[in-house]
């Protein structure tokens, strides 16, 4: 096994099992580059295909906390027609009318596998690939089908020090017809796209494998294959609520503020100074934040649910949490198994705290 192969490995798992997250602090997110919210230490990540385990280790030992949602379902019915909207932009005036859009990209072609980065959606937090695979004649796609590894990277080669946590999926989006070894896929990044808005990142892919995470993969076609694309924005709606001092609510035991609210169709960024926890008793903590919108028709959709009965919308997330000016801040980034359409949200609750969109 190579060394990139050994390094790729150990990332996968830190990424998908949360009992390692003093690994991950120190092996990936201390190598991310310096925002305008330096000195991060710690940082989760969690995906819709270990929802379940996560919650699971939740009740056990308290680190965090999170409803495990139906995500195949998700993907599968309703956002899979959803993203099909978005990606045939021209074709339906839905996508328009939500305010996303798509960024069309080039063909690029590589040894045993053509890869065809189709398109980008991006916004700030996150991003979503179209990528096209034609594989040898010999395969045929199917949804157990996908890559044993893939990340991101910063730059337009791969660089260790320049991973970008935080990603999502690889998943069948849809079959070519009459084509078995043609299909699309939808490759998700679930990051704060300020700090790589408008430079290039690569996307790596490696070994094309049937069953990846089940306990008797097989490798289809070995090989990396890496694809170069600009970050720049293509979801232009979004609302932001700023919070006030006495925007209050209850976190572990004491209490924290809101300081910052941004929401897109794709996602939604909570900022919380949480300067009353000792900054080393984060990451050891519940430290999960419980929200929820208010719909006009008087409906509810949870983002973050505090049961385990409520059915969460969210596909993705991270926490992170850094220091400026001598405060703590804990910053929750969430991209959606659906796309939302922001208008008709009245409200935000966060915890207890309801926070009236304007």
């Amino acid at each position: 096994m190579t060394d990139f192969d050994k390094m790729m490995r150990e990332l996968s798992e830190r990424v998908e099992i949360p009992k390692e997250y003093d690994q991950m602090v120190d092996n990936l997110l201390d190598s991310l580059p310096e925002t305008e919210e330096p000195a991060k230490v710690a940082k989760k990540h969690f995906n819709k295909s270990v929802l379940g385990i996560v919650f699971g280790l939740i009740c056990a030992v308290g680190i965090l906390s999170f409803h495990a949602i139906d995500a195949k379902a998700n993907i599968f019915d309703t956002f899979r027609m959803t993203i099909m909207d978005i990606f045939h932009i021209g074709e339906t005036e839905k996508s328009e009318s939500l305010g996303v859009e798509s960024k069309k990209q080039q063909a690029v072609s590589k040894p045993d596998l053509m890869l065809e980065l189709k398109e980008t959606i991006i916004d700030s937090q996150g991003m979503y690939l179209l990528v096209k695979i034609t594989a040898p004649s010999s395969i045929t796609f199917g949804e157990e089908i996908a890559f044993d590894y893939f990340a991101f990277c910063e730059g337009d080669n791969y660089n260790a020090d320049k991973l970008i946590g935080g990603a999502g999926d690889c998943y069948l989006l849809e079959n070519i017809e009459e084509k078995p070894n043609v299909a699309t896929y939808v490759v998700s990044l679930t990051t704060d796209m300020e700090a790589y808005e408008g430079k290039n990142i690569t996307v790596y892919f490696k070994d094309l494998t049937a069953n990846p995470n089940g306990e008797h993969p097989e490798l289809l076609v070995e090989g990396m294959w890496s694809i170069t694309f600009s970050a720049d924005l293509t979801v232009k709606e979004k609302v932001e609520l700023e919070g006030t001092s006495d925007m209050s609510f209850p976190y572990i035991g004491t209490t924290a503020t809101l300081e910052r609210v941004e929401l897109t169709p794709l996602g939604i960024t909570i900022l919380s100074d949480v300067s009353n926890v000792p900054f080393e008793d984060l990451g050891i903590s519940d430290t999960t934040i419980t929200v929820r919108l208010q719909m006009i028709d008087g409906s509810t959709v949870y983002v973050m649910p505090s049961q385990p009965g409520e059915n969460s919308i969210v596909d993705a997330g991270s926490s992170e949490f850094s220091q400026r000016d001598g405060k703590s801040y804990q910053k929750d980034i969430y991209s959606f198994s659906e796309v939302l359409d922001i208008t008709k949200v009245v409200g935000v609750y966060i915890q207890d705290r309801y926070v009236p969109v304007q």
